[in-house]
């Protein structure tokens, strides 16, 4: 049987508040992000780790407030969430979400609870596109408004239909569309159904008639989710080498967490730039019943899957190690043009 230390036990319960907040991107808890909640825009590949880190290719241990840690300022970890579907329903439209993955390097002080968050280079989040055949009639259709009955109802004789699918196609995307707010440490930790954080987002429609600035949302009138835990959490403890190896004995630890995320009190705005001068918005607005009240909308994420990796009995040079570790377990084929790239 494995035993931890007290404080890592204090941890476990303090981390997992902190991945409950986790979506779309990023986390707040007493200090903002490094580098905001984007989707992956490096040229870089993650490298792949072995063993026990290999869900934290992109942990940005090199960061140097990581790697300044030293268990007085504040406890280094690496932080990984992972869900494979969801659902997004926005109004009378339900929208399927597909693969995401958040990853973040977390300094936390566990005298008073606050926790500074780092962001990898390339952004804290990647969120797998949605790709809608013909979505853009089950987005508009039926529907009068300007132009929709040329996609609703095409005539025979209208030479577009010949290239129908092009037209037609519709990518969805899910964006950061601000910074977090609100954590609520005690919600999470309870599991009690309250909001644990508001989180801004955005819906990216993407189509070859409606252009590159068809959203759901902004910066300026984002959609505020506010998730919360909504099955009770499982967990496991795991001791492990620097290398990724399990190992009674190791001197790192990978807690473990599942459980599933959800959301129900947000409103949706009504949308905006989609197509020539917006030609589209009043067309989705119609169908999808937007700008749509609080209660008519909802987010889930399955099988939310949750990582934290640290040192087990962390010293002065906490962050030294955590990173020491993690290079460690980096494949070899993929050592060279990596370790600059995970924690500026």
């Amino acid at each position: 049987m494995l035993t931890v230390p007290k404080r890592l036990h204090l941890l476990a319960i303090v981390t997992t508040a902190f991945l409950a907040a986790a979506f779309a991107g990023s986390i707040a808890a007493g200090a903002a992000l490094a580098d905001g909640g984007h989707q992956w825009e490096s040229h870089e590949t993650p490298p792949t780790l072995s063993g026990d880190w290999a869900a934290f290719n992109r942990c940005p241990v090199d960061n140097p407030t990581m790697l300044a840690a030293d268990n007085s300022t504040g406890l280094a970890i690496c932080v990984a969430l992972a869900s494979p579907n969801g659902a997004f329903t926005i109004g009378s439209l339900t929208l399927p979400t597909k693969a995401s993955n958040l990853q973040m390097g977390v300094v936390l002080n566990l005298t008073n609870g606050t926790a500074t968050t780092i962001s990898p280079a390339g952004g804290t989040s990647v969120n797998e596109p949605i790709e809608v055949p013909n979505g853009l009639v089950t987005l508009i259709c039926p529907s009068h408004g300007r132009l929709a009955w040329k996609v609703c109802r095409p005539q025979p004789n209208d030479r577009s239909n010949e290239h129908s699918g092009e037209l037609t196609n519709l990518t969805i995307s899910i964006e950061p569309a601000g910074e977090p707010s609100n954590f609520n440490l005690i919600a999470g930790l309870a599991f009690s159904h309250q909001p644990i954080v508001s989180m801004p987002v955005k819906v990216h429609l993407q189509n070859r008639l409606l252009g590159d600035h068809c959203y759901i949302g902004s910066g300026t009138e984002p959609i505020v989710l506010q998730p919360e835990i909504t099955t009770e959490p499982t967990g496991s403890i795991e001791a492990f080498d620097t290398n990724g190896t399990p190992d009674p004995n190791g001197t790192m630890t990978l807690f473990s967490i599942l459980d599933t995320q959800g959301s129900s009190s947000f409103a949706v705005p009504a949308a905006t730039g989609c197509g020539f001068m917006g030609i589209f918005d009043e067309a989705i607005d119609g169908h999808m019943g937007l700008p749509s009240p609080a209660g008519k909308n909802s987010l889930v994420l399955n099988e939310a899957k949750t990582g934290i990796v640290t040192v087990s009995n962390p010293g002065s040079t906490d962050g030294q190690e955590l990173a020491a570790a993690w290079h460690s377990a980096v494949q070899p084929e993929e050592n060279e043009g990596h370790r600059h790239g995970h924690g500026h």
